[in-house]
């Protein structure tokens, strides 16, 4: 059965990753997030692992993630995706 398409008003899914501006230090560890045009710096980061998905398609994806706590309390869950550099947000709530 084929999918039904989302309408432009559907609720994203709060897991669903978006591109995400994220500042690193030298080590390529993410030292703030720009979160509605203002860059939070992140307090510290809880947890880093490493993730090879997909790797038999084309397009595998290769990523570090990171679950930060931000400087105002928040918790945000990043990752970078190791073959293009770009950052993506994954979920962002309340400690």
């Amino acid at each position: 059965m084929p999918k039904k398409p989302q309408s432009a008003t559907a609720t994203p899914n709060p897991r669903s990753p978006m591109p995400a501006r994220v500042q690193e230090d030298a080590e390529q560890r993410p030292v703030a997030v720009t979160l509605y045009g203002v860059s939070v710096p992140i307090e510290s980061i809880e947890e880093r692992w490493e993730d090879a998905g997909d790797w038999w398609k084309d397009n595998p994806v290769v990523r570090v993630s990171y679950q930060v706590t931000l400087e105002d309390g928040q918790q945000l869950k990043v990752f970078r995706n190791m073959l293009t550099g770009g950052w993506y947000q994954v979920s962002y709530g309340t400690k």
